[in-house]
């Protein structure tokens, strides 16, 4: 058999071709529905939107279907309305009912919802406001597995912390809302040395979720700066667990993609490196 090299780098070319312009095509189709689903949730003032999902999805259909759920009593019915014919290709038909109606029917109808349940992304969702079947059956997650929850401690805050440093940090910080997470790769037997990856709450696309920071990213943090200025400092956990930042390094790392909500491009992922810092020290 002839294996022509040259067609057959042409026809990867042409492979990538498609790929990056039906993600490009995808893109778009998620921007106008995110835009759709933003003026449903200011439609009733007695009602929140809980969740939208967009299913069936494929960006070569010229209709798109959103499913709303609302938060309210039950209506028995799954109402639809048509795409509006005037607007432009991504104007979705969106089957709309309650929370509570689609949780009753995952339970006495589930044929009745199939359709919803392939090829479906979460657009949107408020994980207060849905129910616990409606999240399995939906996959929503608002953290990855094993994220620690904390906050950033600068070097000169740390020293001029007053004794017990650890009891005032946490006394100053407990009350206020996480801003940094974590999710160990590694730890030393000894618990003194872990590693991690870096999170931070973000509330675009699928409401508030705890997504991995890109190195890119890093730069617009305060604990980044300062390590680079030679400043490293500490982050603290709610409990009790306390770190100093030892130093941050890129790494290609395609297994760490399982462990985060959404895998990072190039699966290249900053890891931190920390000491633990006892409550003595």
């Amino acid at each position: 058999m002839v294996y022509d090299n040259a067609g057959g780098t042409e026809n990867m070319a042409d492979l990538a071709k498609i790929d990056l312009a039906t993600a490009f095509e995808e893109r778009k189709i998620r921007a106008l529905l995110e835009d759709r689903i933003d003026d449903l949730k200011g439609q009733y003032p007695d009602r929140e939107v809980a969740i939208a999902v967009w299913y069936d999805k494929s960006p070569q259909k010229w209709e798109q279907k959103i499913l709303v759920l609302w938060t309210g009593s039950r209506v028995n019915e799954i109402y639809v309305t048509p795409p509006n014919a005037l607007m432009p290709r991504g104007t979705p038909t969106i089957h709309a009912t309650t929370v509570a109606d689609f949780t009753e029917f995952l339970a006495s109808d589930p044929q009745r919802l199939q359709q919803y349940l392939q090829n479906f992304e979460a657009l949107y969702y408020e994980q207060d406001l849905v129910t616990a079947p409606i999240i399995q059956k939906f996959n929503l997650r608002a953290e990855p597995t094993g994220l620690m929850k904390g906050w950033y401690v600068s070097a000169q805050e740390f020293a001029n912390a007053p004794a017990p440093k650890l009891r005032n940090l946490l006394s100053r910080w407990g009350q206020a809302r996480p801003v940094i997470g974590l999710v160990k790769v590694e730890e030393s037997s000894d618990f003194g040395h872990c590693s991690g990856l870096l999170h931070m709450e973000f509330s675009f696309g699928a409401g508030p979720r705890w997504l991995p920071l890109s190195l890119g990213a890093l730069a617009t943090n305060s604990f980044y700066n300062d390590w680079l200025e030679g400043r490293p400092g500490y982050f603290l956990f709610r409990g009790g667990s306390l770190y100093q930042i030892q130093r941050i390094e890129e790494k290609t790392a395609p297994e760490y993609s399982s462990q985060v909500l959404e895998r990072l491009p190039d699966d290249r992922y900053p890891e931190v490196y920390l000491r633990a810092v006892s409550p003595s020290e």
